[in-house]
């Protein structure tokens, strides 16, 4: 049955995105979407870009696009698709890569899809109609990060001593709170927890910041390598993510906390004195 909502406007020329010549040439993004009117535009800008787009026009086949293509750098899956919907996409795509940027589309822009989308792994989630130069900045922004993790990786690799089984793991501790930048695991007081790499990115900031205010503004670049002046929620929807591991009452939070008009900061628990520490460890 076809769906309702499905413009998505106004789709732009490519030439008003920017020369392909400046962006990554073959780097592979997936895009599963089964408007095929919609998934033309989508792949023939991206293409123009320099971008080599792999097609899908269902959840099934794009999880088969994602197994059969090792290198694929991010993905834009559209929620309501036949056969597997694109919540059950990024699950099953979280469960086998976590650095891969994801960009959710939906006709539906409530909060509780948003955030539903977001807990599965998304890194962004975008509701239509929507500014497709807005779309190709996210892309971008996404393949940027995904790039700086993977050449940090490379050279962890490239340095490390091959005489020896022990690996050395960067550890940030703040307040009874301990996370693995390499593992991407925080031990609390309530449990361990195996994070997202945007999680734990983000949550570095603020260990590594302990008590000051840092600005949206600020994290979307340092996490997400947003340019100046760029608006989003993401970073809203992933203190919350944040809250459930630090707070006893997420909703009530006291650790991580808003600074109206201003960012966020994390502070220590009352009675508490404030410790920082970064350290290498070998385990």
């Amino acid at each position: 049955m076809p769906k309702t909502n499905s413009k998505v406007g106004p789709l732009l020329p490519s030439a008003s995105l920017g020369d392909a010549s400046t962006s990554v040439v073959k780097t592979k993004i997936l895009i599963a979407e089964d408007e095929a009117h919609l998934l033309y535009f989508m792949r023939l800008n991206l293409e123009e870009l320099g971008f080599d787009v792999i097609g899908a026009t269902n959840g099934q086949m794009a999880l088969n696009e994602f197994h059969h293509h090792t290198d694929i750098a991010a993905a834009i899956i559209d929620v309501n698709m036949p056969k597997l919907d694109g919540f059950e996409v990024v699950r099953a795509i979280r469960e086998k890569d976590d650095r891969i940027g994801i960009i959710i589309l939906s006709a539906q822009a409530s909060d509780k899809d948003r955030l539903l989308g977001l807990s599965y792994g998304a890194d962004d989630y975008m509701a239509k109609p929507f500014r497709l130069e807005e779309l190709v900045l996210k892309t971008r922004r996404l393949i940027k990060r995904v790039e700086q993790v993977n050449a940090v990786s490379s050279d962890l690799v490239s340095s490390a001593h091959i005489e020896t089984e022990e690996t050395i793991h960067q550890i940030v501790s703040f307040d009874g709170l301990e996370l693995d930048l390499d593992r991407e695991y925080l031990t609390t007081p309530k449990g361990e927890f195996k994070l997202t790499h945007i999680e734990a990115s983000l949550l570095a900031e603020f260990m590594k910041n302990p008590s000051s205010v840092i600005s949206r503004e600020q994290l979307l670049h340092s996490v997400w390598s947003y340019g100046k002046g760029v608006e989003s929620r993401t970073v809203d929807n992933f203190i919350v993510r944040l809250r459930k591991y630090l707070e006893e009452k997420p909703s009530k939070p006291q650790r991580l906390l808003s600074v109206r008009g201003r960012g966020y900061k994390l502070v220590p628990q009352k009675n508490s004195k404030r410790r920082f520490h970064f350290s290498s460890l070998k385990k």
